[in-house]
């Protein structure tokens, strides 16, 4: 019997269920579901936007404010030859400074105050565990079969892991590029 993400919960809090408008975490609206917020229509609460071009154009994160206007989170670089870069908050850093890829596996981590948090990619579904190994967020994509009134994908992200919902969101664009240069590395 498995449990669905959505009934668990981390010390008496329900976890966070968010939309994406599309399949492709590249170009999506990321919303907070209907389901979680209570109102009839999705809250959209970040835009990723990546441009049309050839190879790995450039990812750009916008957090949505109160008053619907877009606030930039940060730009994500790809690079073939040189290292991955990543603009944020007006610095240009290597990526690796921001999220380092550290182990056996080189899995994206985010330096938290409690420990290292990893991203782990089961199955093409990057999950993100904290130190002590619980899940802090869980992205999915929903299969065209049970889509009924359903998003494209969803993420269910915890409440320890809302209060840093921005590096949440890079880290799982991180992964999702993983996933895709070993795709192309095993295909060609």
């Amino acid at each position: 019997m498995s449990i669905s993400p959505r009934n668990t919960e981390t010390t008496g809090l329900m976890h966070t269920l968010l939309a994406f408008s599309s399949r492709s975490v590249r170009n999506t609206t990321i919303s907070l579901s209907p389901s979680t917020s209570g109102l009839d229509s999705p809250t959209p609460l970040y835009v990723v936007e990546t441009p049309k071009k050839f190879g790995d154009p450039p990812n750009t994160i916008y957090r949505i404010s109160s008053d619907e206007k877009k606030e930039h989170v940060a730009t994500l670089i790809w690079r073939t030859f040189r290292k991955d870069l990543i603009i944020i908050g007006g610095e240009t850093k290597e990526l690796r400074q921001v999220l380092p890829m550290k182990g056996f596996f080189c899995r994206y981590t985010m330096p938290t105050l409690t420990g290292d948090w990893v991203w782990k990619t089961i199955c093409d579904s990057p999950e993100l565990f904290n130190a002590s190994g619980k899940s802090m967020a869980n992205y999915y994509k929903i299969f065209r079969n049970e889509k009924k009134n359903k998003p494209p994908a969803e993420m269910v992200v915890a409440p320890e892991a809302m209060a840093m919902l921005d590096m949440v969101i890079i880290g799982l664009l991180c992964s999702r590029q993983a996933i895709r240069r070993s795709r192309r590395s095993r295909s060609g």
